[in-house]
């Protein structure tokens, strides 16, 4: 009975407005998803930060600026020292010292010893580091590369007084023996720096200097012959002939017994220029000239070749021809004939540095 007094609160619905309502609440929920799309996203903020205030205060500095630098190229020098040995032991040559134009004071120095190596007497006293005058105690601990393959150390100094021969020659009478005191007497001295290695080299230079640049002697048999022939044509080789015949000399002197022919044909290292050297000598001894004719030739790229102006001067033999400077042109360190064991020059004969022999003998 309550089941029947129970009010009816939803009535039955048509089947069609049922499906109408169902339409119309799908359409009310799609179009508020596309509004709540279309609002804007609420941006959410953190509380802000307190503020701090910086004051900053300009201090005035000195800001070193640190630039990179290429070091300064090395200037192109001629510098050498020519070697010798003395004492049995390896020096070079820094300076000559005598009353010569272009000498030097002699230092202050200890008590000179006398020594012999090969047929070369000299008198050796060593000098102390602080008696070296500035301009060569500089010296002292370097480094430095003998004939541009030998390492050695300059480890002391000594005045050394050389010379060869007989006492009687220098005037010196009832002996036939040198000693210290006469051999610095009558001896070529200079002040040299004692090595630490490197016997029997020619000469020296500072490590810290570009090496000097020796050709390299190649073969080509052509270059040499036409060099030879232009040489023996030349009006030089012409001259030396009419001194032979003056002395009554026969046939031609370059074809006489005990004359020596050099040649070299030579790469320059850097430049890849081709030089021919050809010196024709001859030593006649006493009574006879002495004759010496030296031709000096660059090969053109065609194999042509072009003699270059040049002259030994006193030189009887090329030990070496080198490139001091590295210029591209040669120099020359040869020997003489007397007073003089060694010399370096230009091709022009001018002179650079010498080791100086007096030579008390006779000569023929």
């Amino acid at each position: 009975m309550s089941h029947e007094l129970r009010p009816q609160i939803v009535a039955p619905t048509h089947p069609h407005l049922t499906r109408m309502i169902l339409a119309g609440l799908g359409c009310a929920m799609v179009g508020g998803a596309l509004v709540v799309a279309a609002r804007p996203v609420p941006v959410v903020q953190e509380p802000a930060a307190a503020i701090q205030i910086t004051e900053t205060i300009a201090v005035p500095m000195s800001v070193p600026v640190v630039m990179r630098q290429e070091p300064p190229p090395v200037a192109a020098t001629r510098e050498l020292s020519l070697v010798l040995r003395a004492g049995g032991a390896t020096y070079m040559k820094l300076a000559s010292l005598g009353d010569d134009a272009g000498a030097e004071a002699m230092p202050r120095h200890g008590k000179a010893v006398l020594t012999e190596d090969d047929y070369v007497t000299s008198a050796v006293a060593s000098v102390l580091d602080a008696d070296v005058p500035l301009s060569h105690r500089q010296w002292l601990g370097k480094r430095v590369v003998v004939d541009g393959t030998c390492s050695a150390n300059v480890t002391g100094f000594a005045v050394i007084a050389r010379l060869t021969g007989d006492p009687g020659y220098a005037g010196i009478e009832n002996t036939d023996n040198w000693t210290a005191v006469s051999t610095m007497q009558h001896g070529a001295k200079l002040l040299a720096a004692k090595l630490d290695n490197c016997a029997g080299g020619t000469y020296a230079r500072d490590a810290a200097l570009p090496a000097i640049l020796v050709p390299q002697e190649i073969e080509d048999a052509p270059l040499a012959a036409a060099a030879t022939k232009a040489i023996k044509a030349s009006a030089a080789t012409r001259s030396a002939q009419t001194e032979w015949e003056t002395a009554e000399q026969k046939g031609t002197w370059y074809e006489a017994e005990g004359m020596t022919t050099s040649v070299q044909v030579l790469r320059h290292p850097r430049t890849g220029t081709t030089w021919v050297s050809v010196h024709l000598y001859y030593g006649g001894g006493c009574g006879l000239p002495n004759l010496s004719v030296w031709g000096l030739y660059r090969a053109n790229a065609d194999g042509k070749l072009t003699q270059v102006k040049s002259s030994l001067g006193e030189l009887i033999t090329i030990e070496k021809l080198v490139d001091l400077d590295g210029d591209g042109e040669l120099e020359v360190i040869g020997r003489p004939w007397l007073g003089t064991e060694r010399a370096v020059q230009r091709i022009d004969g001018a002179g650079l540095q010498d080791l100086s022999l007096p030579f008390y003998f006779c000569p023929c």
